[in-house]
């Protein structure tokens, strides 16, 4: 029985018989299609091994589309259907339904898992992995490591790095000590390798290239952590000193200069049997260490023994010194006097600047006779000049030198002043002198005068009358802008000697030295500017130093 709405047609009419006509011929040509699709291939796949790139090239572009499709569809799905592995570095798949720990905990060595175990072990290290451990190191800002450039620099023996510390060039050595012989002469802040010890002396390198060598340890700069950690050498490995490398004067009166020359400066007469230590040579001359002096002999006067000329190493010619430098020196302190005669008593007649360069003519005891770019000649206190030790040797001494003025008179003391004692008899000049005809003069603090000195305003006082001006201030007058520091062995007359603790902490009290061990100053309200011997127990026991002030 047929459903409402269904109708059911028993005959056919002209409408319906074009239809069926039409899909009919809708077959028929579906079934021709095909064959003719083999063959359109078949043909392509011939003019394409023919000519490859002129068939692509006439292809129809969804053609070369359908084709992509075709081959990324298929890649696609088997990608899709492989496992991304998340495991731990320890785990290895052996099959889909197992895995085996190839480096597990002890307790589980060898065990076998199933999926869901291995699967709640990666879930139990993910959670874990962000609160243990260290993070990598940035790889971009590590250097790359010795033993991925060269096996060879991986497997050497310790190597650290030092610098040269000393101010002066030094002499690096064949071995451990001084008995060997100079290998090489490094200067200040040069860098250097070290790889063992013995002693108190590192065995170097200037590169993994150059011989190695030997260094006093308190000539480099080196963490101490990294000297204990060096090598230890045994003896075996010390190589054995050469014969010494020096020389004897033959015949007492050989001359010591100071080039490899004739025509250089004499600086003192050998005696015979002199040994000389040999530096470097230079034709004929010897570059020698005779006690504490150095310079050049000529080998004609000297000993030698039997190969040691030639362990002796050749001087730099453009090392050498002139042999007739220009005689210039330049000011090291800034408003130097320049006076009349080499004396504080003679009369100023100028000063000069700091850095400034003189021509030094002649030199009388402490005293340089110079002449100023602007043609003005004068006398000049050594300690103001910078000049070298080479240049001062050549400069001509003098005895022809003025007439020191006389002393001027002393001024009258003030009337509340009590008289003046008898100086004593006590050697001296200049700020000494003036400073003894003061003694019995009241003590005021804060006083730089007659009327009543304090101990740093005595010295200033005194200094002033001889053209010289220190600051009112002990502590500061003990300064290298005031002068040069002296050893107590080395005082003179006129030089300031000063005390710690007297009254406080630090420098506290400042005195003049007149020589004969005594000193004079002003002292107390009641002593006042008294004569005191400077080796008396309370004195030595504050004494801090002395300085020599430039004049």
């Amino acid at each position: 029985m047929l459903e409402p709405g269904i109708h059911f047609r028993t005959t056919i009419g002209e409408s319906d018989l074009a239809h069926l006509q039409r899909r009919a011929n809708q077959h028929r040509r579906q079934q021709r299609w095909f064959p003719a699709l083999l063959i359109a291939t078949r043909q392509t796949l011939y003019a394409l091994r023919a000519a490859p790139v002129t068939t692509i090239r006439s292809l129809p572009p969804r053609y070369i589309l359908h084709l992509v499709i075709a081959v990324i569809v298929p890649l696609a799905l088997l990608l899709a259907s492989v496992p991304v592995s998340t495991n731990p570095a320890h785990l290895v798949a052996t099959d889909t339904t197992q895995l085996v720990f190839s480096d597990q905990p002890a307790n589980r060595t060898g065990a076998t898992l199933r999926v869901q175990d291995v699967r709640r072990e990666i879930q139990d290290y993910r959670a874990t992995a962000a609160t243990i451990g260290d993070p990598p190191l940035p790889e971009d800002a590590i250097p790359v490591p010795v033993s991925l450039t060269s096996r060879s620099d991986a497997l050497v023996p310790m190597v650290a790095p030092a610098t040269i510390r000393a101010d002066d060039v030094v002499q690096l050595r064949t071995g451990p000590g001084k008995a060997y012989d100079v290998a090489a002469r490094y200067e200040h802040g040069m860098t250097i390798q070290v790889l063992a010890r013995y002693n108190d002396w590192l065995q170097v390198r200037q590169n993994s290239s150059s011989p190695l060598m030997w260094i006093a340890n308190d000539l480099i700069e080196m963490h101490p952590a990294i000297f204990d950690a060096l090598p230890v050498l045994n003896e075996t490995d010390i190589p054995a000193p050469p014969p010494p490398s020096i020389a004897t004067v033959r015949e007492g009166g050989i001359t010591l200069r100071d080039g490899p020359g004739s025509n250089y400066v004499s600086l003192t007469s050998l005696s015979k049997g002199t040994e000389l230590e040999l530096i470097e040579r230079y034709g004929e001359w010897l570059h020698v260490q005779a006690a504490s002096r150095t310079g050049w002999v000529n080998t004609s006067g000297v000993d030698l023994r039997e190969g040691v000329l030639e362990r002796v190493a050749t001087a730099d010619a453009a090392s050498l010194p002139e042999a007739n430098p220009t005689l210039v020196a330049s000011v090291v302190q800034d408003q130097a006097n320049l006076r009349q005669g080499p004396g504080t008593t003679y009369g100023q007649i100028g000063t000069l600047r700091s850095g400034e360069q003189v021509t030094l003519l002649a030199q009388h005891a402490e005293w340089y006779q110079v002449q100023t770019n602007g043609g003005t000649q004068g006398w000049v206190f050594s300690n103001l000049l910078g000049i070298e030790t080479r240049i001062a040797q050549r400069v001509p001494y003098t005895d022809n030198i003025p007439t020191a003025p006389a002393p001027a008179p002393a001024a009258a003391p003030a009337a509340a002043a009590p008289a003046a004692a008898p100086a004593p008899s006590y050697s001296g000049s200049g700020a000494a002198g003036v400073a003894l005809q003061y003694v019995g003069y009241p003590y005021v603090w804060g006083g730089s005068s007659p009327a009543g000195f304090d101990c740093s305003g005595f010295t200033a006082f005194a200094y002033r009358q001889v053209g010289v001006y220190l600051p009112h201030s002990a502590a500061m007058q003990y300064s290298t802008a005031i002068g040069a520091p002296v050893s107590m062995g080395a005082l003179a007359p006129g030089d300031l000697v000063f005390f710690a603790g007297t009254s406080g902490s630090g420098i506290s009290h400042v005195a003049i030295y007149v020589g004969g061990g005594s000193i004079v100053h002003a002292m107390t309200y009641g002593y006042g500017v008294q004569v005191s011997s400077l080796y008396e127990a309370y004195w030595m026991s504050h004494y801090y130093g002395a300085i020599r002030p430039y004049r």
